[in-house]
């Protein structure tokens, strides 16, 4: 993968087929990059704190709402930055959503600190697997982008 990211990178003027694979694999690795230190957190956290359960549950309703407002954020950043054009904006954009799309794991870390039921951090990891989904589909649109410059 990473030698079609090289091709990518050097081709002076992909084709949008040249350019999908490497888009979803920037997208893959922004949010694998971002979940990867959420989960690396949430390890040493794990062998430092023993969370208390606690009964309310307004933080974790209210950053599952953040969490499902957050699509269309992460559509209208990665579309803000997309404008450049060319190359250089399809892979921005692809960035952008993995990053942006990868957010509710810092979520369910703070929900899981502060003691939140298992069910919020199973609709956590639910919105976290259908964003990763998502963000892989639409980072290869991008892939037209490419042409444009």
């Amino acid at each position: 993968m990473l030698a079609q990211l090289r091709a990518f990178l050097l081709e002076p003027d992909p084709t949008p087929a040249q350019a999908a694979a490497p888009l979803r694999l920037l997208f893959a690795l922004a949010f694998g990059g971002q979940f990867g230190v959420v989960a690396l957190a949430w390890l040493v956290l794990a062998l430092l704190v023993t969370p208390t359960p606690s009964e309310r549950a307004l933080t974790a309703q209210v950053l599952l709402g953040v969490t499902l407002l957050e699509l269309p954020l992460a559509l209208g950043a990665a579309a803000f930055v997309a404008r450049s054009g060319g190359k250089e904006g399809a892979m921005a954009a692809s960035i952008a959503l993995g990053v942006v799309l990868a957010a509710p794991a810092w979520f369910a870390l703070f929900v899981w600190l502060s003691g939140g039921a298992r069910l919020y951090l199973a609709a956590f990891l639910g919105a976290l697997a259908l964003y990763y989904l998502l963000g892989w589909m639409l980072a290869a649109r991008y892939s037209a982008l490419v042409e444009t410059a």
